[in-house]
């Protein structure tokens, strides 16, 4: 079985690798964002909201809520994108061979 990506439907010439690349990246970091909002948006509405004058908990001279729902996903997402970005991004050129274009169709 093939990939789709591996070809057009038309039995034309292959997707183009840079475009692969680029489309699992994006799809890479669409998901590392979604993680995160569910993260922040979830931990805030469940611990952000207390019964009035009851004391507010501290971590680090900080709200708890506040720490939890923003601070550590906002460290834990540079974290991911820095290591996405080492590890899952690459360097690719623009710039087509000769050999390249014989293979390419003319759109």
């Amino acid at each position: 079985m093939k990939n789709e990506l591996d070809s057009s439907k038309d039995g034309a010439a292959p997707w183009d690798a840079v475009l692969v690349q680029s489309r699992r990246e994006l799809i890479g970091i669409l998901i590392i964002w979604m993680i995160f909002a569910v993260w922040v948006v979830g931990a805030s509405a469940l611990t952000g909201y207390r019964p009035a004058g009851e004391e507010i908990d501290l971590v680090v001279g900080i709200p708890a809520w506040v720490f939890w729902s923003v601070g550590v996903p906002w460290l834990g997402s540079n974290v991911a994108i820095f290591w996405f970005c080492l590890r899952v991004m690459k360097d690719q050129s623009l710039e087509t061979s000769d050999s390249d274009a014989d293979t390419r169709t003319d759109r």
